[in-house]
């Protein structure tokens, strides 16, 4: 039977209050053992709980059968495993909840041991609880370009001077899209693996705070305790012809270009004489000026007597 038995067995794990419970799920080619917070045996989350870890566990269990028939040579039948050859995988799963945002904030930090290697990553859950659907990156600043460019320079900053080999990716991916983070009432909180951006056994935790992300401007409806500082621009102003019409003028001010030929008249004829080069660029560019307003229909004996005028006449 190429399935095997479900084994789940759940464990109180207590020193002085049980503060969470394990699970263990065994698959055919997989051993899965969750660490599951005690939030995860309320109503309201048990259900959000179990999704995420099925989710998990057969994920990686999808992913171990690819690999073994990857491995496999042509035509040959994949075989059971014994059970000390289940490929293995360890989760630590946490739920923090902001109960004024409806937000629920999940991490999971994960180690997989395959053939003998292990591997370390972490992956990150933000759910509106409204709406049961996930928060994404973008929702959560008014320029999440320019956001994710200072998370990348903030945890650059912060992780430098360890020197680890990974850290200009991790860099290069944030700038690109953050990942690996949780939404916390001051800032976002990035969780790393261990040894990815600093030598140790241990996950890492840094919070880019939000007087690091004010310019990106966070949306009041995930960061309600941030006033944006950041002023608005203003717009320019303009300067007015005081000699223009009143209602020249208010065209202006509404930003749209309007000079009659009599004003652009008596500003040439105020204004002090320019180079021959470039009276002839200025004569130009005010003959290209019509005030459609000061033309007149002309009788249709004098349209008639110019058009004719205007003909060229053939040599006989």
């Amino acid at each position: 039977m190429l399935a095997r038995l479900v084994l789940i067995s759940i464990v109180c794990l207590c020193s002085m209050n049980c503060y969470s419970y394990q699970v263990v799920e065994e698959r055919a080619f997989t051993k899965t053992t969750l660490q599951m917070p005690e939030i995860c045996k309320s109503q309201d989350f048990a259900k959000t709980c179990r999704g995420f870890s099925s989710y998990l566990v057969s994920r990686f269990e999808r992913s171990m059968v690819q690999r073994r028939y990857d491995e496999l040579p042509p035509d040959t039948p994949l075989a059971m495993p014994d059970e000390d050859d289940l490929d293995l995988q360890e989760v630590k799963f946490d739920i923090k909840l902001l109960h004024k945002l409806n937000l629920a904030s999940c991490s999971a930090e994960i180690r997989q041991v395959i053939n003998k290697t292990s591997y370390n990553f972490i992956e990150t859950f933000n759910i509106n609880l409204n709406t049961k659907y996930m928060v994404t990156f973008n929702e959560l600043f008014e320029d999440a370009n320019l956001a994710a460019m200072l998370c990348a320079r903030a945890i650059e900053d912060k992780y430098r001077e360890y020197g680890t080999k990974n850290l200009q990716a991790v860099v290069t991916l944030t700038e690109v899209m953050p990942s690996n983070f949780i939404i916390r009432p001051d800032g976002l909180e990035f969780i790393f693996s261990p040894g990815l951006v600093k030598t140790g056994n241990n996950a890492e935790h840094y919070t880019v705070t939000l007087d690091k992300l004010e310019q990106a401007q966070p949306h009041e409806q995930w960061f309600p305790g941030f006033k944006n500082k950041v002023k608005k621009r203003e717009p320019l102003k303009v300067k007015i012809d005081p000699l223009l019409p009143p209602s020249i003028q208010e065209l202006h001010r509404q930003g749209k270009k309007h000079f009659p030929p009599e004003h652009a008249k008596k500003a040439e004829q105020s204004a002090p004489a320019a180079p021959a080069g470039e009276q002839s660029e200025q004569a130009s560019e005010h003959s290209e000026i019509v005030e459609p307003d000061a033309l007149q229909a002309q009788p249709a004996e004098e349209a008639e007597n110019s058009t004719q005028s205007d003909e060229v006449k053939e040599p006989k």
